[in-house]
C-alpha cells in the first residue's frame, strides 16, 4: 500500500510576516524568495516576546539597516556587527543564517523577504530612524524596482545602500 505524503494542516508559522501587502512595489521573484525562506525558516523562537525585544535591542544598539542591489532591484537587509561573538551567533541562530567573522569582528546579515519577516516581528519595539525604516521595508516590501521611488526612499529615511554580486538565491 502506498503512502500518500503528509500535508501539514496549516502553514508554517513565519508565513503571515511574509506574506505580501498591497502596497507592495513587486511581486516578481517573490515565489523564489518564499522558496528560500521555506528552506530554511528562522527558528519558531522568533514568536518569543522576549526574543523580539532582545533582538530589538540589538539591532537598535548595534544593528544597520540598509537596502542591498542586485542587478537593478534594492533589497532591504539588516546587518549586525559585534567584537563579541555570542550575541551575533544568538541572532545567527533564531534567523537561521551564517555568522561571518571579520578582522576581529563577527558579523551575520538578511536579507530580502528575511528582512521583511524580521521587521515586521520586531517593528513595535524599534523607536527613531530604525523603526521608520522597518515600516518602510514592511510597507514597500521584499524588493523595489523604480529607481526614482528608491531615490525618495534614502532621501527621506537616510539609508545606506550596497551593491553585492551574490545572487538573492544565496543569502
Amino acid at each position: 500500500m502506498m503512502q500518500t505524503p503528509r500535508i501539514p494542516l496549516s502553514p508554517q508559522w513565519w508565513s503571515v510576516y511574509a506574506s505580501p501587502l498591497s502596497t507592495w512595489e513587486t511581486l516578481e521573484g517573490y515565489h523564489l524568495a518564499l522558496g528560500l525562506l521555506r528552506s530554511k525558516p528562522p527558528s519558531q523562537d522568533l514568536e518569543k516576546e522576549r526574543i523580539q525585544g532582545y533582538l530589538a535591542g540589538l539591532l537598535e544598539g548595534e544593528g544597520y539597516f540598509y537596502y542591498t542591489r542586485y542587478a537593478r532591484s534594492w533589497y532591504p537587509s539588516i546587518y549586525l556587527k559585534m567584537c563579541e561573538k555570542k550575541p551575533v551567533e544568538f541572532f545567527c541562530d533564531v534567523m537561521n543564517v551564517k555568522i561571518l567573522s571579520v578582522q576581529r569582528a563577527y558579523r551575520a546579515s538578511v536579507k530580502g523577504l528575511r528582512t521583511i519577516l524580521l521587521a515586521r516581528i520586531i517593528r513595535p519595539m524599534l523607536t527613531g530612524r530604525r523603526g521608520r525604516v522597518a515600516h518602510l521595508f514592511e510597507t514597500r516590501g521584499y524588493r523595489v524596482t523604480n529607481s526614482r521611488t528608491f531615490d525618495d526612499y534614502v532621501y527621506m529615511y537616510r539609508i545606506d545602500r550596497e551593491r553585492t554580486d551574490a545572487e538573492p538565491s544565496q543569502w
